[in-house]
């Protein structure tokens, strides 16, 4: 029996097409695509050699979650300093960021961005522990689809294995099987700790924030979209029932007797942050330029925090403005200092009346020193 993992799971509301699945799996420098059993609108990609894509593969983390059950979070040693993660939501499927290997910094921003998930449990498996709790998973088959159409570019692919943890044997609950899903599955990790990335700019987050925006209907199976919220922990987008039921509705997290619906969605911004920030004080420029467009921002300071071993100041300050254009005409990383952006929009209201009122904009900078 063989198994996989670090795959990286996507949920696209409904049912993608087979060229829309291999079109993203280019852009993520992959090499196959599965979809989640029973579950069509959700896929995963990953990068994996021709040869054990033909092989029958199950998914280790559907496994997991299997065990798991609904709203569950779990964090598996898997030794030198690598962790394994599997997060569920209501119906006990994959949340985003799920089955994937971090380090001690890297699983930090994982847990920001679920931090606003409900859990009715949580683990932390340790390294001593995974003999006997991998010995618990049934088997999780799953169809690898190739990205590309070529030969040639699957072949080229094959440098690229990442994440297969391979185990043989008869009995999938005999001790030796989990002994060896446990040593793979740690080896695995140490070969695939992702190296740091820089941090996205303003810009690469405002950008795949509008990407992420653009395919988006209003309406869906007697569903409306009221309003949408963007950062860089993702999209929120809130659903009210329009003539629907609930099982139509996007597979979110349910409130207002289920006459509501909140879906998280992941970005995917660009890493780095491209551009020259521009000389000058960074809430005089950025204030000129909003004032020079005709509108009038509203400011406000943050908390005051002290930082470094020079025990500098340092002072948050946040500018609000309405922005009836396209978000990314705004060059947001010509500007020192901006920190964080986040975009708001009502599209409809409670009463199914729609609303064009652009976009809510929040920026906040971090500057030195007393308010401007």
């Amino acid at each position: 029996m063989m198994w996989c993992a670090d795959m990286v799971w996507r949920d696209y509301g409904t049912r993608p097409s087979g060229a829309t699945l291999r079109a993203e799996g280019r852009l993520a420098h992959a090499t196959h695509y599965a979809r989640y059993p029973g579950r069509p609108q959700s896929a995963a990609f990953i990068t994996i050699s021709r040869g054990h894509a033909g092989s029958g593969l199950n998914s280790l983390a559907i496994a997991t979650a299997a065990v798991l059950g609904p709203l569950s979070y779990a964090e598996f040693d898997m030794g030198g300093g690598a962790l394994w993660v599997v997060a569920t939501d209501e119906d006990g499927e994959l949340l985003p960021g799920s089955d994937q290997f971090y380090d001690s910094e890297t699983i930090n921003t994982l847990r920001e961005a679920l931090a606003g998930q409900t859990y009715t449990s949580k683990h932390s498996i340790a390294e001593t522990d995974l003999e006997s709790w991998f010995a618990r998973l049934s088997p999780a088959p799953i169809t690898l689809r190739p990205v590309s159409l070529r030969t040639v570019y699957i072949l080229l692919a094959t440098s690229g294995l990442i994440g297969l943890v391979a185990l043989t044997g008869w009995g999938l609950y005999s001790a030796h099987e989990a002994e060896r899903l446990a040593r793979e599955a740690r080896e695995a990790a140490l070969r695939n700790i992702k190296p740091t990335v820089a941090p996205s700019g303003p810009a690469e987050i405002i950008t795949a924030c509008m990407e992420a925006i653009a395919p988006i209907r209003p309406h869906s199976h007697g569903w409306a979209l009221a309003s949408l919220q963007c950062d860089q922990g993702g999209l929120n987008t809130r659903w009210i029932r329009a003539g629907g039921t609930l099982l139509d509705a996007p597979p979110g997290q349910v409130s207002g007797n289920a006459d509501a619906d909140d879906l998280l969605t992941a970005i995917h911004p660009q890493p780095g942050r491209t551009g020259t920030p521009q000389q000058g004080d960074p809430i005089r420029l950025f204030v000129g330029m909003l004032q020079a467009a005709g509108i009038s921002p509203a400011i406000a300071s943050g908390k005051t925090q002290t930082t470094g071993t020079t025990a500098q100041s340092v002072q948050f300050i946040s500018v609000r403005f309405p922005w009836h254009a396209d978000p990314r005409a705004i060059a947001w990383n010509s500007f020192p200092r901006l920190d964080r952006v986040s975009l708001r929009r009502t599209v409809m209201t409670p009463t199914l009346g729609a609303v064009s009122d652009g976009y809510d904009i929040t920026a906040i900078f971090a500057t030195m020193g007393a308010k401007p």
